[in-house]
């Protein structure tokens, strides 16, 4: 009697931590099948605890392009033995109830109850870590192909395309002061979405902004640089119908500026919701 109830207590105190956690803690079971599931889960992905547990894990939290290896790693495991990411501090892509993905870092472990074998998780988002990266890498690359490109122009191309291309995005622009109008023009784009962006390309190209309007006017207004996470759902985003056709999602956008003076902003977008 006296070791059950020292069991019922320490399964109480187990799930008051847990309850308490400010990182997501998952469970699952040998069929992929989510049987647990704490508050900051639920505020992570966007699924309550009670619509969460008996989903399948794959198809609840991991996009679909990994839930083959998932899959074929769950077996392997309990084929083998052998699980190479057990243990270890994972960064990986995590898919929102919305539909979006987001980064996040997770360790796994593996435990037996009984005869059945059991997998739990620990995640946290990432996505303010790797923002601010970006933000160095990116003042990185502006410092260094201002030391070696002589116009402006080749200043503009060479930053749209090699921090386009090193982060991931899918479209860029500069967007310059046209001091006759006092509006932002965008003066030149960058992209490697193919057709389906040249539309957005298009209705931006024929936009100008006051200062304060849009992303582009906002970050001139203000002197920051600005994240958005979906700017189809921004309020101060009057291209927001082109975004969405063209599937844009997550932007960034920040200011151009040598010897002291402002150049104009560079913006960048994605599909993906960050």
């Amino acid at each position: 009697m006296d070791m059950e109830l020292s069991a019922i207590r320490g399964e109480r105190g187990l799930r008051a931590v847990l309850e308490g956690a400010h990182e997501a803690f998952i469970a699952m079971d040998a069929r992929g099948v989510i049987i647990d599931w704490n508050p900051a889960a639920e505020a992570t992905f966007g699924w309550s605890r009670q619509e969460a547990v008996g989903r399948m894990l794959a198809d609840t939290i991991i996009p679909a392009r990994y839930r083959v290896s998932h899959r074929r790693g769950l077996q392997r495991y309990l084929r083998t033995g052998e699980g190479p990411v057990l243990g270890q501090r994972l960064e990986l892509e995590a898919l929102h109830r919305e539909g979006f993905e987001f980064p996040v870092e997770l360790t796994i472990s593996a435990r037996r109850s009984g005869d059945i074998e059991l997998f739990n998780a620990f995640l946290h988002d990432i996505g303010d870590r790797r923002r601010a990266a970006m933000y160095v890498d990116a003042q990185r690359a502006v410092t260094r192909i201002l030391a070696e490109v002589e116009t402006e122009e080749e200043v503009i191309a060479g930053l749209l395309r090699e921090l386009g291309e090193r982060m991931g995005w899918e479209y860029g622009a500069f967007w310059r002061m046209d001091e006759e109008r006092d509006r932002l023009v965008c003066a030149r784009v960058w992209t490697i979405g193919g057709g389906r962006l040249a539309e957005f390309a298009a209705r931006s190209q024929e936009t100008a902004l006051a200062a304060g309007a849009g992303l582009p006017g906002r970050v001139w207004s203000s002197g920051r640089p600005a994240y958005v996470v979906d700017v189809t759902r921004d309020s101060n985003f009057p291209r927001a119908p082109a975004a969405l056709a063209a599937g844009l999602h997550a932007a960034v956008c920040f200011l151009l500026v040598t010897h002291g003076d402002r150049l104009g902003v560079i913006e960048f977008f994605s599909s993906t919701i960050g």
